[in-house]
């Protein structure tokens, strides 16, 4: 998990994270940990999901799936007009800044996953399984899922 290259975990208006980790070091247990999630793709200069663009296909799980915040580019101009986003999700530019020791601070960029299935997303968690997460799933539970080192024992009939 994380990626190894500079240029891929920093940039203007994102912090550095720690590369990447280890699948031992992940104390939840790989069954109980999200890996990778759907989230919706954006057309013209909306940069929701582009893979080649280092932020763009992150997801965070700061909120449940298909939640009504908006996601969070690193500019708003990246958002483009709204008939460009996907769904009509609501978007907003990144409002923090980074301090000089390279920590983030205020409104980082996130995307929320989201998908086109109705009641939820599918999710690839570390074991390399797919489950599909309910729009429903309590939000701790999903920042649960989302953590590698919490120590939080879930049974997957929780989401």
């Amino acid at each position: 998990m994380g990626a190894p290259d500079a240029d891929i975990t920093a940039g203007q208006q994102q912090g550095t994270t720690s590369g990447t980790v280890k699948f031992s070091a992940i104390t939840d247990g790989l069954s109980n940990t999200l890996m990778t999630s759907e989230i919706l793709i954006g057309q013209g200069w909306n940069l929701h999901g582009f893979s080649w663009w280092g932020y763009a296909p992150q997801f965070t799980g700061l909120y449940p799936p298909n939640s009504s915040q908006p996601d969070v580019m690193q500019f708003k101009s990246y958002c483009s007009s709204p008939n460009t986003n996907p769904q009509g999700v609501v978007c907003v530019g990144a409002t923090g800044t980074q301090s000089s020791g390279g920590l983030y601070t205020g409104l980082g960029m996130n995307n929320i996953p989201r998908s086109k299935h109705p009641g939820g997303v599918n999710a690839g968690m570390c074991d390399g399984s797919v489950r599909f997460i309910k729009n429903s799933v309590n939000q701790f539970t999903f920042q649960g899922l989302s953590s590698a080192k919490g120590g939080e024992i879930l049974s997957s009939d929780a989401y």
